[in-house]
């Protein structure tokens, strides 16, 4: 494993390499690839031998970069944020039969609390399982084995989480303004905690739902009648009665997606055609860090 392990170091150092001088020089990246593969540069090293990383400006006295032990949420984080990831598997068991046998009373919300993870992780948890119970009635293989393997290396797992959530970054507070003692009196000062709660539950339940909307997509609950497979893997065979179109008028007064059929007529797009739609269309709203 180790000379696997250095063989994969060195060869990925020596494309990375090659891919940035190809880029500098405009050429092929394979050309630039071989060449450094075969002689070293003048006064240099070759690819594959190994090179000091830069250290980092800002590195404590351990020599590990200070940005990655830093809790920019003011220690609402609880520590070891590695036990949410690794749920084990009886957990995981239980939260699906849990859900299976009352999926009102153990919905998403009540196991993410239940198992003190989010609802993302929870969701993706129902996602798999289900996944991996089709797979097994419809006899493929699904490497039952690798699930062993895992537990050997990494251990058996943790059967809760510790609580992980959502914060929001407030970049706008604190702000300072110079009152006279009489503004500030009539002023009332919000609450840091109240605004980062209260912006940290909307951008929380946003995120759930895009979540949700696309795991149901790639999971093929929604979207069955979409191809999946890129076109340039393989191009979709041409219908014999031609192909027919969405198209998405622009324009502020413009009407609403249509289908264009091959005949010339149009008709109101389809539950998936819609869905393709608005998987297309940009969503108005400010990125979530």
């Amino acid at each position: 494993p180790n000379e696997a392990d250095e063989l994969w170091k060195v060869t990925t150092m020596a494309a990375t390499d090659a891919l940035w001088r190809a880029f500098r020089a405009r050429r092929s990246a394979w050309t630039v690839f071989a060449r450094g593969m075969a002689a070293a540069p003048r006064g240099g090293r070759r690819m594959w031998e190994e090179r000091e990383p830069p250290r980092p400006k800002e590195v404590g006295k351990d020599g590990v970069h200070l940005a990655h032990h830093t809790d920019l949420t003011g220690g609402k984080l609880p520590p070891n944020q590695e036990q949410n990831a690794r749920l084990s598997d009886e957990a995981k068991e239980a939260m699906t039969q849990m859900h299976e046998d009352d999926p009102e009373k153990w919905n998403v919300a009540a196991l993410a609390e239940h198992f003190a993870i989010r609802r993302e992780r929870v969701l993706a948890i129902l996602a798999l399982n289900r996944l991996e119970k089709e797979a097994i009635e419809q006899g493929k293989p699904h490497f039952p084995e690798l699930r062993e393997l895992a537990r050997k290396a990494y251990g058996p797992g943790y059967p809760k989480g510790n609580g992980e959530k959502h914060i929001a970054l407030v970049r706008t507070y604190p702000k300072y303004e110079l009152l006279t003692p009489e503004e500030a009196e009539k002023t009332k000062v919000p609450n840091i905690e109240e605004v980062i709660g209260k912006k940290s539950k909307e951008e929380e339940d946003l995120l759930v739902e895009e979540f949700k909307e696309r795991l149901d997509f790639n999971t093929g609950l929604t979207g069955k009648t979409i191809s999946r497979e890129p076109r340039f893997v393989r191009a979709p065979k041409r219908p014999d009665e031609g192909w027919s179109f969405v198209v998405k008028p622009l324009g502020k007064n413009a009407p609403p997606p249509y289908v264009g059929m091959p005949d010339g007529s149009q008709r109101e797009p389809t539950e998936d055609e819609e869905l393709y739609i608005k998987q297309n269309t940009p969503k108005a709203r400010k990125r979530i860090e």
